[in-house]
């Protein structure tokens, strides 16, 4: 992973913080940068050491706008780096639950082969909001993690109640 300018992800942060609390809102929703294609070389690894590196940054982050008024609450997305159930929990672990907070999309983790129901129910004290939205199943392909990958993603994704999100 390149280089990370941590003052000017805090500077952003506030920025959009501020406007929050002006606007009477209380939660900024930010996600996890993205895997790269499996099977690049150099092969990058969502590891302990990465996770500890992510938690870092979102307590300063998240103390930041705790200041505001506002919580932060972290996204699970499809081919980023807080996707499989495994990543939610090592982040979860990792951060601390008076500045993180947690906003599960449960397409998105079900796309991973996890069980969103099972990630609400680990974490439900920290979830600040969910995205419930259904899927077919899970995605069964390495997909190329590009600008493109969110539109890969679209025919693995379905109404809610016709796919097998619990």
């Amino acid at each position: 992973m390149g280089f990370i300018n941590l003052s000017a992800i805090v500077a952003d942060a506030e920025r959009r913080a501020a406007f929050l609390a002006e606007v009477g809102a209380g939660l900024l929703v930010a996600g996890l940068p993205m895997r790269t294609t499996f099977g690049t070389r150099p092969p990058f690894f969502v590891d302990a050491a990465y996770m500890t590196r992510m938690a870092d940054i979102a307590h300063v982050v998240g103390e930041a706008v705790t200041r505001q008024g506002v919580k932060l609450a972290f996204h699970t997305e499809s081919h980023s780096t807080l996707w499989y159930e495994r990543d939610i929990d090592l982040f979860m672990a990792l951060t601390d639950p008076r500045y993180v907070w947690l906003c599960p999309d449960s397409c998105h983790i079900t796309l991973g082969g996890g069980d969103p129901v099972a990630v609400a129910r680990r974490h439900a004290p920290r979830i600040a909001l969910a995205h419930w939205k259904d899927a077919v199943g899970p995605i069964d392909v390495h997909l190329t993690v590009d600008d493109t990958v969110f539109a890969q993603q679209q025919p693995y994704m379905t109404a809610l109640g016709s796919g097998i999100v619990d």
